[in-house]
């Protein structure tokens, strides 16, 4: 099929084509593709080939979605399959560079470097290249370099491409290289690279009627959830699965599609690179600062910066803003709420972390507003940890709110006076919750597996998910239990044999593990009450806050330092 014309200027548009390969890294790619590709073009596997003349605005990517070859081509031939042949042929089009960017060039030579001089992989053969035709068709007003054939074995003379771009030609034979274990998937459009729809506006839009209900929304770095205050009593309302909470994560599915939530939980074993968790560390922040820069080893997802230098996320073709994940995230409470409560909501008041700064507070408004919120209010979150304390009994005293969660440690002083709450002192650490707790027991992991087998952990991404969930597993079990016994089998692979990991986990252990972290957040309390000039004596009440605070070593260190 010829790509389709504009009619203003009678000229051709080329159609989309993107196509995803199962390599995982760029030296995968340059290893096992290299007899697909040449200097003057790219042979590529497919049953729907286009036809030939066709012009192509096409993209290469890896698994995880990041970019190798990009740029402009024209279908050559079309190799039609037959697997009757010896060897069978497998179907396929050969495509001639127009145009490639800079970065798609360099590497294109420096694959054609390695098979130049014999660095593919052992038992591969370099593909045969195809002469020159004796001319070049009008429409391409371009040289026709070489193009890598499909390769039957060195006894075959590859024919001559045709001149004429309506004519097909088979070619015998398939790529001696090319990883087709799996077939390529390759995605359509009508123009461009493929695009995935998250579902929100690209500014936020008016609302027209607001909602008679208000919910309350907290927006966790783990977790979020949603209450509504009925019939003068506040209550959480449940998810659609029946939960108290949200899993504050945005991922992308085999079908292309966003999912959140926990639809988006149950792939993060299984597809880590497409799953975004744990973003609200870095709303609001410069990709070049220090803690972001920190963070890019921690996650398997790829965080780059937006078009203002700030972080953001990379998901399959798109980039996403740290608005529009956590706007994402919002926008699963929001419809949580309107299920549960059988009507439109549109207004919120929003929690943050005390320490936020005016552009992060801006960056949840923002993420609001795409979610189609009305953000009645930010509110710090110690204020509303005090608000559900204090409302309504009508206390004179001085407290200090503990706030351990997911991803962030807070910790404030508030005088209560009546129906008056001032936050008196305020501090925290960004980078510091249940996640990091969760670390300290994947490195006792990884000993017990260098234990079990003598060599480091050499898991791909799922299996050190793997680690991960069963780390916080047991982490949550030994809260309620003195020992655990933890078992992954099939964890990883050791010399070509399926290894597994059983190991017997007890409370003392994990306590003995984290115990630093604890002392760490103490500290922090130790700053808030001097800044302020005050002891752990002139603390009235303590509000533990956060699903980490549930930790019995919390409540014992708390307790003991406050008196």
């Amino acid at each position: 099929m010829e790509g389709p014309h504009d009619k203003r200027s009678g000229r051709r548009t080329p159609v989309g084509l993107l196509l995803k390969l199962s390599y995982g890294t760029v030296e995968e790619f340059v290893e096992k593709f290299a007899s697909n590709l040449s200097r003057g073009g790219v042979f590529i596997r497919t049953r729907e080939p286009k036809a030939v003349g066709t012009l192509l605005a096409f993209e290469l990517r890896l698994a995880g979605g990041e970019p190798v070859v990009k740029g402009q081509g024209v279908v050559r031939w079309i190799q039609p399959e037959d697997p009757g042949a010896h060897p069978p042929t497998t179907p396929g089009m050969g495509v001639q560079f127009l145009k490639l960017d800079a970065t798609s060039r360099e590497l294109v030579e420096r694959v054609v470097t390695l098979k130049e001089k014999g660095g593919v992989a052992p038992g591969a053969t370099p593909a045969p290249v195809a002469p020159r035709p004796a001319h070049t068709p009008a429409s391409t007003r371009a040289p026709t370099p070489a193009i890598p054939l499909p390769h039957g074995g060195p006894s075959q003379t590859p024919p001559t491409l045709s001149p004429d771009p309506r004519r097909s030609e088979a070619r015998p034979g398939m790529p001696a290289q090319a990883d087709f274990s799996q077939p390529h998937r390759i995605e359509q459009l009508s123009s461009g690279p493929a695009r995935i729809d998250i579902g929100l506006p690209a500014e936020p839009r008016p609302i027209a009627r607001p909602s008679h209900a208000i919910v309350g929304i907290d927006l966790g770095t783990t977790n979020s959830c949603a209450a509504v205050v009925r019939d003068g009593r506040p209550y959480v309302i449940p998810s659609r699965e029946g939960y108290n909470t949200v899993p504050s994560i945005v991922a992308l599915n085999s079908r292309n599609k966003i999912v959140v939530g926990h639809l988006a939980r149950a792939q993060l074993l299984t597809n880590p690179r497409a799953t975004v968790y744990g973003a609200k560390r870095l709303v609001g922040r410069p990709f070049e600062s220090e803690l972001v820069q920190e963070m890019r080893s921690k996650f398997a997802y790829e965080i780059v910066p937006d078009a203002n230098g700030l972080a953001a996320v990379r998901l399959g073709p798109e980039t996403l803003s740290l608005e529009q994940v956590s706007a994402l995230i919002l926008r699963e409470v929001k419809e949580v709420a309107q299920n549960h409560l059988g009507e439109e909501v549109n207004r919120a008041v929003i929690t943050v972390p005390a320490y936020y700064n005016e552009r992060q507070r801006a960056a949840v408004r923002l993420a609001g507003a795409l979610a189609g919120l009305h953000v009645e209010r930010i509110l710090n979150e110690p204020t509303a940890a005090a608000l559900a304390y204090a409302f309504g009994r009508h206390l004179n005293q001085r407290v200090l709110v503990y706030d351990l969660g997911g991803g962030t440690f807070d910790a404030s002083v508030l005088e209560l006076n009546d129906t008056v709450y001032e936050v008196v002192s305020t501090g925290g650490d960004t980078f510091l919750g249940g996640v990091d707790f969760d670390g300290k027991i994947v490195e006792r992991l990884l000993a017990a597996w260098k234990e079990r087998t003598g060599s480091d952990f050499a898991g791909d991404r799922v299996a050190l998910s793997r680690l991960v969930d069963a780390a916080e597993r047991a982490k949550c079990a030994l809260s309620e239990q003195t020992d655990f016994l933890l078992q992954l089998p099939f964890l990883a692979l050791e010399d070509g044999q399926p290894v597994s990991l059983e190991t017997h986990l007890t409370r003392a252990e994990i306590v003995a593990l984290v115990e630093p972290l604890v002392d760490q957040t103490l500290d922090v309390c130790r700053d808030v009450l001097l800044a302020k000039g005050l002891h752990a004596s002139d603390i009235e009440e303590v509000l533990l806050v956060g699903g980490q605070s549930r930790m019995p070593l919390v409540h014992e260190k708390v307790a003991a330092f406050f008196g």
